[in-house]
């Protein structure tokens, strides 16, 4: 469905399509409204009528993301892309059910999944609860904010692969704003008793090195 509406003396085109709404300004003039609705009315029978790439389910995108991980990266990376999309599908089924096709994975959608994740039960190890029955005295509320940041990332990861096969023209996570970090613990550093502490405990073949890192401040490159 599309609509043009004029206020404060500008003209507006409004579309609805695919669980998705565009609203663009288009200016003073009526006649370039109404020509610019012809055209996303246009672009909206062509994608129907199947003229243009089908959509892909969020689903589908997933088990090819997993795939391709599994292909392309370490064991190690491709489990930690698995635990993000797992968190995803769980959000989706949870808050967004009706969110399936992926060009309904908006830009607030996924500013949906920062909240969803920041309420979610968690052990202290980070591990999803998955029911009430399974809840301990120990869990907490939400991930650490930097693991919802990596989270973000991944989901990034997989919609840039989106766009390079074909399914999208651009990220909508290009307008998530990642959560600002304040959940860190501070650094501490060893005072002058634990350092010699340290040292005494140290075998004669380390003790060089951990002398060295100790006075001189070095860090790892």
């Amino acid at each position: 469905m599309a609509r043009i509406f004029k206020r404060k003396n500008v003209w507006y085109v409004d579309v609805r399509f695919k669980g998705r709404r565009i609203r663009k300004r288009v200016g003073r003039s009526k006649k370039i409204a109404e020509l610019a609705l012809r055209d996303a009315e246009v672009k909206i029978a062509r994608d129907e009528f199947g003229f243009t790439k089908s959509d892909i389910s969020i689903d589908k995108l997933i088990e090819r993301f997993l795939e391709y991980n599994r292909t392309n990266h370490r064991q190690s990376t491709a489990r930690r892309y698995k635990e993000v999309t797992d968190h995803l599908r769980r959000y989706l089924a949870y808050s967004r059910p009706s969110v399936i096709a992926l060009s309904q994975l908006t830009t607030e959608v996924i500013d949906g999944y920062k909240t969803y994740r920041k309420d979610s039960l968690v052990t202290p190890n980070g591990k999803f609860t998955m029911s009430n029955d399974n809840i301990q005295g120990n869990d907490q509320k939400g991930p650490r904010t930097r693991t919802i940041n990596l989270e973000l990332d991944g989901i990034k990861t997989m919609l840039n692969l989106a766009i390079r096969w074909g399914y999208l023209k651009e990220n909508p996570m290009k307008q998530v704003k990642p959560l600002k970090v304040e959940d860190s613990e501070p650094v501490r550093f060893l005072n002058q008793d634990e350092c010699q502490k340290f040292l005494g405990a140290c075998p004669s073949e380390l003790y060089p090195i951990y002398f060295t890192f100790l006075n001189t401040g070095m860090r790892k490159a």
